[in-house]
């Protein structure tokens, strides 16, 4: 009878410096034996010989259970095809199969960076366009410092020696944030597991738990209502381009849309007293209630051009640049320092610029979401019209500050009577008692 497992060969003379043994699949049949190596070394003490299978606390158990599974599983799909052929799956005959395998042709293997490019180029038809734009820049600064480190980058470089390698590159050449270089090594591991999927290699290095996708919760501003009333109120008729971007950013602050949804709202959008959209980023659904100044903005274009909402820039940095410039017109609070933190060249970094300056689209959907949790909204109902998929993807976003918070719980504890009651001294001690 045919019988296939999995074991270790424990012994001191197989045994290498890290103190690993090779794990095997043993196959039986008819009194021979053979040994398929499955390629996978672990220490002998985290081998669980009863379960067939590598112990949970081996770091990496699960990727390379599921390897050594796979070299077992292919030997006995070769002893049920022999079997259902009445052929005898003789160790031989299984022994030959598996030189057939290995000498089957193996598909072409395109170079790493080649692989990124053509990658691309299949998912341009069905990413958005965000998503290509960050393929596109990881690409190209890899592509960089493969010059910078002289040689050419291939599947098994993915690791953790490439890892520090490149993050350092990223920090001191590029001087890039955290969260910038972790948006360059999510999309590597990406590429790394769509060719590791294809057969173009077998490297898991890039698995190990360090190396990470970075990422930190950086300073950004928003605007407190009295802003957002100073920026409503004042009169920008002289200049239509300027009235226009002012306008944008007032919807958005009391829509929490992206600047990719305010840019392409259309009457269709209002509906039943609502905006209902469906975001571009993440394609879910949001109904919003109207804000009265939203409402009048759509009134004011609509009595003035026929379309409920103001005309938009179709690049978004120029709108940023533009509002910028409305926010330092309008000073007041805009004219003001502010001190941002955010790490450069991975160091902690603190930045003091004037508020007009940090000022940008995105700042919009900030406002939003923290004046509605200011104002005690439940963080769930916020969620439904930010359509952020995820309470922690929202939480980044809320950027009330330690003492505006602190200033809302005095006020909760102000309006409860939590004074204690006042004990009154004029009760009567009794005179001790004579036991005597």
């Amino acid at each position: 009878m045919a019988t296939t497992k999995l074991v270790i060969r424990d012994y001191s003379s197989t045994r290498n410096k890290a103190g690993t043994n090779l794990i095997f699949v043993i196959y039986c049949h008819r009194y021979k034996t053979m040994l398929v190596s499955t390629g996978i070394r672990v220490p002998p003490q985290f081998w669980n010989k009863s379960r067939q299978e590598i112990m949970r606390s081996f770091p990496g158990f699960s990727t390379r259970n599921m390897v050594i599974r796979k070299k077992k599983e292919l030997i006995d799909n070769f002893v049920h095809e022999a079997l259902l052929f009445d052929i005898d799956p003789t160790v031989d005959y299984i022994k030959e199969q598996l030189q057939n395998k290995q000498k089957k042709v193996k598909p072409d293997v395109p170079p790493f960076l080649t692989f990124f490019a053509q990658f691309i180029q299949e998912m341009t038809p069905i990413r958005k366009q965000l998503t290509i734009r960050s393929y596109k820049h990881t690409l190209k600064t890899l592509q960089q410092y493969a010059d910078f480190i002289g040689k050419p980058l291939n599947y098994e470089d993915l690791d953790m020696t490439f890892y520090n390698s490149f993050l350092s590159y990223l920090y001191s050449t590029k001087k890039l944030s955290a969260n910038s270089a972790g948006g360059y090594f999510k999309v590597i591991k990406l590429i790394a597991g769509v060719s590791l999927e294809r057969g173009y290699h077998k490297n898991i290095a890039w698995k190990n738990k360090a190396f990470k996708t970075l990422q930190e919760v950086s300073d950004g501003i928003y605007c407190t209502e009295e802003e957002l009333t100073l920026l409503y109120n004042y009169d920008f008729s002289y200049d239509k381009r300027l009235e226009h971007v002012r306008d944008t950013f007032i919807c958005g602050s009391y829509t929490a849309l992206r600047y990719s949804d305010l840019s392409r709202l259309q009457a269709a959008n209002i509906q039943n007293g609502t905006i209902v959209v469906n975001t571009k980023k993440t394609d879910e659904r949001v109904v919003i209630p109207i804000h009265p100044r939203v409402k009048a903005i759509i009134e004011k274009y609509q009595k003035s051009t026929g379309s409920p909402w103001p005309p938009v820039f179709k690049n978004e940095q120029k709108f940023n640049f533009h509002l910028k410039e409305v926010a330092r017109i309008v000073g007041g609070p805009f004219s003001q320092s502010v001190i941002k933190r955010i790490s450069i060249a991975g160091r902690p970094t603190q930045l003091v610029q004037k508020k007009s300056e940090l000022m940008c689209s995105h700042v919009a959907r900030r406002t939003c979401a923290t004046n509605l949790a200011k104002a005690g909204l439940p963080i769930p109902v916020i969620q439904k019209i930010t359509g952020h998929k995820t309470l922690k993807a929202l939480m980044i976003y809320l950027k009330q500050s330690q003492e505006e918070s602190a200033a809302i719980v005095q006020q909760f504890w102000n309006k409860q009577d939590t004074t204690p009651p006042v004990t009154p001294n004029n009760s009567v001690v009794p005179e001790p008692v004579n036991l005597n």
